[in-house]
């Protein structure tokens, strides 16, 4: 909880002439401005506020992955302290660890990072993206193609068992025997265990049919159930689709030869 004299206090600094005068630049249009001599806070706090007053996403451009979480959590909290809106829109899109020429995967956190970011961008969950300007430059899908990598279920809605297990593999799950850490699932008769990437505790979903007939949350470690659910989202791994092609990246992407 932040106390309203905290707020009011940092809420100061949208007051400042120097603040002031690039904030209604950028209102106006202006393709560049400038604002020197700022400490890392100062820059985290000055960003919050910017990206609070305008009305539009936000990208906030940095050299390297390093930089782009050193600034997140604080520029999480000045953006919550001023907005009291949930931290979760301010989002980093990590550059890859590899060069496309390159024989390797990406690290699977920053896929998975990526591929979270891009959903929540797509879909409106974002305000402000973190990148580094090598991510900057990537090309990049249209925003449908990224809202569909995650999926929602809703409680007595329906769900084609076959058509869930095909996009679980898609995005980058894991099926295996027993969930125990996210990215994973596992399928026994109409019942799948779903473990989604920044879920606090996966889900078990119970299939009637094509009908989920109940979500519930359980504990991996005993697997027995938490608390039910009315609805639940399965975040990507991966902003690719992933097929059987060795270990590397299918659907015409670079790497599956």
């Amino acid at each position: 909880m932040i106390l309203p004299s905290v707020a009011e206090l940092l809420a100061r600094i949208g007051r400042h002439p120097s603040v002031e005068a690039i904030l209604e630049a950028l209102r106006q249009g202006s393709g560049e401005e400038c604002l020197a001599g700022l400490t890392d806070p100062a820059k985290s706090l000055v960003a919050a506020h910017l990206a609070a007053s305008l009305t539009r996403p936000a990208v906030l451009l940095v050299e390297s992955n390093d930089r782009a979480e050193q600034l997140v959590e604080p520029l999480r909290f000045f953006y919550h302290a001023l907005t009291h809106r949930p931290a979760s829109q301010i989002v980093v899109l990590p550059a890859f660890d590899v060069l496309p020429w390159q024989e390797f995967q990406p690290h699977a956190e920053i896929l998975e990072a990526r591929a979270a970011a891009l959903w929540r961008l797509a879909s409106g969950q974002a305000h402000v993206v973190i990148a580094p300007l090598t991510a900057a430059l990537m090309r990049l899908k249209d925003a449908e193609y990224y809202r569909a990598r995650a999926r929602t279920v809703t409680r007595d809605s329906e769900v084609s068992l076959e058509d869930l297990i095909a996009h679980m593999h898609r995005v980058g799950y894991e099926k295996q025997e027993t969930v125990e850490r996210p990215g994973q699932f596992a399928v026994r008769g109409g019942i799948v265990d779903v473990f989604s990437p920044e879920a606090v505790r996966p889900v078990r979903m119970e299939l009637l049919g094509d009908t989920a007939e109940s979500l519930r949350e359980f504990d991996p470690a005993t697997q027995r159930s938490v608390r039910p659910l009315e609805r639940t989202t399965l975040l990507p791994l991966t902003e690719f689709n992933l097929e059987v092609c060795g270990d590397r990246l299918g659907d015409g992407e670079p790497g599956c030869g």
